[in-house]
């Protein structure tokens, strides 16, 4: 796979975000490894924030929480030496973030 880079990831929405190498994205912090970019979701009926330290105890490189009642967006917090970045309407981003981070694949579809 291709390089990807939490700065770059992130660049349309926080600018100073920090420079760190990811190997995987992913929302269940029962599956994450070692580099991996963790994000924490609100959803109907869990809130992702709550399994954080889960996923830091396994060797996140990064995390994206969804701010509400937590922090400003793009707002940068660091938990044991992993960074944490807010967004506000994370939910609503996930489908662009997950774009960026997989290089945009759907520009790649052909349609017949």
């Amino acid at each position: 796979m291709a390089d990807r880079n939490l700065r770059d990831l992130l660049a349309p929405w926080v600018p100073d975000a920090p420079s760190r190498a990811l190997r995987e994205m992913t929302l269940d912090s029962r599956v994450a490894a070692a580099g991996d970019l963790f994000v924490a979701v609100v959803g109907h009926q869990a809130d992702g924030r709550r399994y954080i330290p889960q996923a830091i105890a396994q060797g996140v490189a990064a995390i994206i929480a969804e701010a509400k009642d937590e922090a400003t967006d793009g707002e940068i917090r660091e938990m044991h030496g992993v960074p944490v970045i807010y967004l506000s309407q994370l939910n609503e981003r996930l489908s662009a973030l997950a774009g960026r981070f997989y290089h945009e694949p759907s520009d790649n579809l052909r349609l017949v």
